[in-house]
């Protein structure tokens, strides 16, 4: 392909075929590794979605999945005396 070609490209269009597949949400050994890893992670994300809802609904200590990083609470400034 020359230069002119590729100058006459448009640099936001995809190609038409590629020789590359998507990456896989996790690499693992086996088969059965995946799809430990998938169920896993699809249990963690139920448990920590549930426990985001319950912070939006005003329980204070909701219990989020070990590992996770909970949301931080809003800053509620100080009442003046």
């Amino acid at each position: 392909m020359g230069s002119r070609r590729i100058l006459h490209q448009n640099p936001h269009e995809r190609p038409a075929k590629s020789e590359r597949s998507p990456a896989p949400r996790c690499h693992a050994a086996t088969k059965a590794a995946r799809i430990d890893f998938a169920r896993d992670y699809a249990r963690f994300r139920g448990d920590f979605r549930g426990a985001a809802e319950d912070l939006k609904s005003g329980l204070r200590k909701p219990r989020f999945p070990i590992g996770s990083f909970p949301p931080g609470l809003p800053y509620v400034r100080s009442r003046a005396p």
